[in-house]
């Protein structure tokens, strides 16, 4: 196990240690594809050694101690632990790790389409960057063209829907689907 990991855990705040812990949870979520059996295989290991540091630092802490002073072998820099934080940080990291927040994948059909990579000033745009400009479903997608607030081109031999971006922007500002705040 990387001991950057449990070294993030021992010396966070609290903010840092909930915006550490989430960054890593979407990290091995993506990972491993979503899969939350392997996200907790991963978690089982960290798990095994949080307990272990925990087992020590309370000993240290029984002995009267409140800090600790360590050496990482990889950056060969040495940093003082606050025993108290350390065990608060660690025990909440392993109640993290126990019940991992579930991640659903974003993109469950696989379309390798990047936000950041759409023209939002496109005169036409394919089923697939309608998706995910709109954030929806293809069942979505396909509901909505087929009983018309949608309206597609498509080239003749071919399967492709292409919207243009005025029948996009026309299904945007329909008044019929658009519902005003009450508050």
């Amino acid at each position: 196990m990387d001991t950057a990991i449990l070294r993030n855990i021992e010396t966070s705040s609290p903010k840092d240690l909930e915006e550490f812990l989430n960054a890593m949870n979407r990290k091995l979520f993506a990972e491993y594809n979503w899969q939350i059996i392997s996200v907790k295989a991963v978690y089982m290991g960290i798990i095994s050694n949080i307990d272990d540091e925990l087992g020590r630092y309370n000993s240290m802490v029984n002995c009267g101690n409140t800090t600790a002073s360590c050496y990482d072998c990889k950056t060969q820099q040495n940093y003082n632990i606050d025993l108290q934080q350390a065990i608060t940080n660690l025990t909440l990291a392993k109640e993290f790790m126990t019940a991992p927040p579930i991640i659903d994948n974003p993109n469950p059909d696989g379309i390798k389409i990047k936000t950041k990579t759409i023209d939002w000033n496109k005169p036409v745009y394919t089923t697939e960057e309608i998706k995910n400009l709109l954030d929806i479903s293809d069942t979505t997608l396909r509901r909505w063209i087929n009983d018309g607030w949608i309206s597609y081109s498509q080239i003749d031999g071919s399967d492709k829907k292409y919207i243009q971006k005025e029948h996009l922007l026309a299904f945007l500002n329909n008044p019929k689907i658009f519902y005003p705040s009450s508050k």
